[in-house]
């Protein structure tokens, strides 16, 4: 069991990884006018550029939070922190929608990595009733980094600019994964059974969310293309 001030120092760092995570997430939203204009966007490429993050994240929490498992959860939620400050420092050097989609694709792909793997080790930092409050300051970075994202992102780009603003939104994240690849990983017991068993039982459950997500993913993939459909049908 680690000390109570490292496990707070611990839980202070990964709070602030889920903090940057959804900042990264919302910080689009506040410079939709600017890239609609300088990119000559539709609303509907807009509205994928929104979607790219949730989609990708939903797709990858699973497979990399087994991932986090299976080998070092450090190494996952600092590589994840690094992919999506590059792609959203990238972000700032498209050229269009298609660069700019498959970048924001990746900001989701990296906050898949870290998410999962940042929820798994504050557990294990605390236990008992300690551990709801833990968690539960942990969550507030899902919504202070939501607010943060629009709002720091609304200064930036009044001041410099929407380029600038994702340039400089992609550097605070370097020097987070940095401390986050240095902190120690609390003890966890090895899964019983063998690896068979373990890879088939995930079978059964990714399997199993698969059949009862497949409806609304359907929908939501049907519904987008129809507005996008519809916004360049209208907008010729």
């Amino acid at each position: 069991m680690r000390s109570t001030r490292y496990a707070g120092y611990a839980l202070g760092v990964l709070t602030v990884t889920n903090l940057l995570n959804y900042l990264e997430r919302n910080a689009v939203f506040a410079l939709f006018e600017p890239l609609k204009r300088d990119l000559s966007l539709t609303d509907g490429q807009l509205g994928w550029l929104g979607t790219a993050y949730v989609l990708v994240f939903s797709l990858a929490s699973l497979p990399l939070g087994l991932l986090g498992d299976l080998r070092s959860r450090r190494a996952v939620v600092a590589g994840g922190i690094v992919v999506w400050s590059v792609a959203t420092a990238l972000s700032g050097l498209a050229l269009g929608f298609n660069t700019l989609f498959v970048a924001r694709a990746l900001v989701g792909f990296g906050g898949a990595a870290a998410a999962a793997g940042a929820a798994s080790m504050v557990a294990d930092y605390f236990a008992g009733e300690r551990r709801a409050m833990a968690m539960g300051i942990f969550m507030t970075g899902l919504a202070v980094g939501g607010v943060l994202g629009i709002l720091i992102a609304g200064q930036l780009e009044a001041l410099y600019g929407w380029r600038v603003s994702f340039l400089a939104l992609g550097i605070p994240g370097f020097g987070l994964a940095a401390l986050v690849i240095r902190l120690v990983d609390p003890t966890r017991p090895l899964p019983t059974g063998t690896l068979r068993r373990e890879i088939e039982s995930i079978g059964i459950g990714v399997g199993a969310l698969l059949r009862a997500s497949a409806p609304t993913l359907a929908g939501l993939l049907l519904g987008g293309f129809a507005a996008y459909i519809l916004d360049q049908s209208y907008g010729a």
